[in-house]
């Protein structure tokens, strides 16, 4: 087995285990599996509203799923729903068929 299968082997069996670290939500419409982290630096959310980026407050939630769970880029500053939540799109990113979203609150 190559390198590059182990790591196709491990994301799907270890990582995406839906018994120990995912958990199913709804992006967008489609049902994925998902490991969720929010942002840990609730207490400056004045920032969001403010000219002034001091980078504490940058996204609210980051998302982590597999490509093949919903194979579609986004867009920075792209509106979308999570869990039927509406958010903005800060960052999207993919690699090795693991994609990293991290979703801002939208404002008012």
């Amino acid at each position: 087995m190559s390198f590059k299968d182990q790591i196709t082997l491990d994301i799907n069996q270890v990582f995406f285990n839906s018994d120990e670290f995912t958990e199913t939500h709804l992006l967008h419409g489609a049902t994925i599996n998902c490991m969720i982290s929010s942002n840990d630096v609730h207490g400056r959310s004045f920032n969001k509203v403010d000219e002034f980026n001091d980078g504490l407050i940058q996204y609210d939630v980051e998302v982590i799923y597999k490509w093949v769970d919903y194979p579609y880029r986004l867009a920075n500053g792209e509106r979308i729903t999570f869990d039927n939540v509406p958010y903005l799109v800060f960052n999207f990113a993919v690699d090795s068929g693991v994609c990293i979203l991290k979703l801002q609150g939208v404002i008012g």
